[in-house]
């Protein structure tokens, strides 16, 4: 494999990624342009096929919503990038001291859309190398599926920071921790400028909030 051009999807897993950069203390690389970051995770004789970003709009949080949308349409801007949008759900909870509701939510769907998506490529043989940005645990039914549909088809993990998953690494074919030092610099090197010009020539700013990270 290491000697011949492979065809690579890989498979983003936002909030995981997301997390993983904050609790890293990364916040700085939030506005990553996702399409080039991964080009610099393969071998310059690869052809990425897809960067598929999986992500849920946030619930009742406006502003984070905003942020999400602006980082979403700058990565659109690159036709290698698919997006696959899931939900959030209410999920409240009671505290059991006091007896307050702790409202939240969880994020539905986005699990089986990865997994979805890897077993469709890897039977179309869209690609040879599955490349997945995450560390959950819940796509390795997926990972070995995708080995009873082609036993050739190679799928790597590249865990976020702060996402290492030993049984993940067990399974994949190969890993990489981004989380370590000397991968800073891909996060730095592919950030987008603070202003993106669309194709159609409107523009879309680095939102406020991440610009004070930087």
């Amino acid at each position: 494999m290491a000697n011949q051009p492979q065809r690579v999807c890989f498979y983003v897993d936002g909030y995981n990624f997301y997390y993983g950069i904050k609790e890293k203390n990364w916040k700085k690389y939030l506005w990553l342009d996702m399409v080039k970051f991964c080009t610099s995770l393969v071998k310059p004789e690869h052809t990425i096929i897809s960067v598929n970003y999986f992500s849920a709009p946030p619930l009742n949080a406006e502003s984070k919503k905003r942020r999400q949308k602006r980082f979403l349409d700058a990565n659109e801007s690159n036709k290698l990038f698919n997006l696959n949008l899931s939900i959030h759900k209410p999920h409240n909870l009671t505290c059991d001291v006091c007896g307050a509701t702790i409202y939240s939510s969880t994020e539905k769907q986005t699990d089986v859309k990865i997994a979805c998506e890897i077993l469709k490529n890897c039977s179309q043989k869209v690609c040879d190398l599955s490349v997945l940005i995450t560390g959950d645990s819940d796509l390795i039914p997926a990972m070995e599926t995708v080995k009873k549909i082609d036993k050739n088809h190679k799928v790597l993990i590249f865990f976020p920071p702060k996402r290492i998953n030993h049984l993940m690494k067990s399974i994949a074919d190969g890993w990489r921790d981004l989380g370590l030092s000397h991968m800073e610099k891909k996060f730095q090197d592919s950030l987008f400028n603070d202003d993106v010009e669309l194709p159609d020539g409107t523009h879309i700013i680095i939102p406020d909030k991440w610009k004070a990270y930087q």
